[in-house]
């Protein structure tokens, strides 16, 4: 139950990346990734766990991906400052709160979350 973002899922609003729409007011942790990243899809499994057991447990906030090897997504990507994959980016409320640098697990995924 990973949410595919696409690039109109965000907006910049005063340099910093919001989420756009429906999602204006969510938690979340988006992973932007690369499908040719060996990193990547050694994560996505733990990813998706993660990403289940949030939807399953009601809590607060989402789980979500971004394909940056789309045109369609490379603008926002960059504006959000992806310089390698995955990079993992957490939301608060619709706004940027910090790069997520805890541990790639789905334990880790599952905390920052619980903790906002």
């Amino acid at each position: 139950r990973v949410r595919e973002m696409k690039n109109d899922d965000f907006k910049i609003d005063l340099l910093d990346p919001v989420l756009n729409g429906d999602l204006s007011n969510r938690n979340a942790i988006i992973m932007f990734y690369a499908p040719w990243c060996p990193h990547c899809t050694n994560f996505i499994p733990e990813y998706n766990e993660a990403a289940n057991i949030i939807s399953d447990k009601n809590i607060n906030g989402f789980v979500g991906a971004m394909d940056c090897t789309l045109d369609e997504n490379k603008t926002i990507s960059q504006k959000i400052g992806v310089q390698g994959y995955p990079t993992l980016k957490v939301f608060k409320d619709g706004r940027y709160f910090k790069e997520y640098d805890g541990n790639r697990s789905k334990d880790g995924i599952i905390e920052i979350l619980s903790s906002l």
